[in-house]
């Protein structure tokens, strides 16, 4: 079983461009966080840690940003729409 192109895929999916918030049916703000404990309950993923590792490598790649948790970030305009599916929203 090939783990990173469905951990990317589904991660990129609830992955949101600054200020472009998404809720779920509930009302919540979805984020990348339900979505790794959901992959790892699932067994879609070995564990946390590499949800987190695949964020850290767009992190590195000025792809993705973050505030105060890893997990709780946001698509920069350098992202490709591979990922984001989308184009950034212009200034």
């Amino acid at each position: 079983m090939t783990v990173v192109p469905e951990l990317e895929r589904r991660l990129a999916s609830v992955i949101r461009r600054a200020g472009d918030v998404r809720y779920d049916d509930q009302g919540k703000p979805i984020w990348a966080r339900g979505e790794i404990q959901r992959m790892a309950t699932e067994g879609i993923i070995p564990n946390v840690k590499s949800a987190m590792s695949t964020l850290e490598k767009w992190c590195d790649k000025g792809w993705y940003e973050f505030g105060v948790a890893l997990d709780l970030g946001w698509w920069t305009d350098d992202a490709p729409t591979e990922l984001t599916g989308s184009k950034p929203k212009s200034l």
